[in-house]
């Protein structure tokens, strides 16, 4: 149990500082860095870290691009989800490890 309970902590932890380096390299060039990129004719999107940016190109000179940056509970959940197992397995071989070394 305390392994689950620090494994999802520490998976949260991951996901919000992705949201965090995500949300920054918006501020800084509008392209979130840690993504998952999906491009269609005139249109980009990316996603990834609970964040989800939609980038809509004009096909007119007179208009201008419109992008929109919003959260996204679907690649939030994935990304705590992937990073909770991923600990969770680490800190179990960890354990068999030190348990194995410690019989010898």
């Amino acid at each position: 149990m305390k392994r689950t309970v620090i494994s999802l902590v520490s998976g949260l932890v991951l996901t919000l500082a992705g949201m965090l380096w995500n949300y920054l390299s918006y501020r800084e060039d509008k392209w979130l860095r840690l993504a998952y990129n999906m491009f269609g004719g005139e249109i980009t999107i990316q996603s990834g870290f609970g964040l989800r940016l939609v980038h809509i190109y004009s096909m007119r000179p007179e208009k201008g691009d419109s992008i929109s940056l919003r959260f996204d509970p679907i690649s939030f959940l994935v990304c705590l989800i992937v990073l909770s197992f991923l600990v969770y397995v680490i800190l179990t071989v960890i354990v068999k490890i030190r348990r194995g070394a410690y019989t010898e």
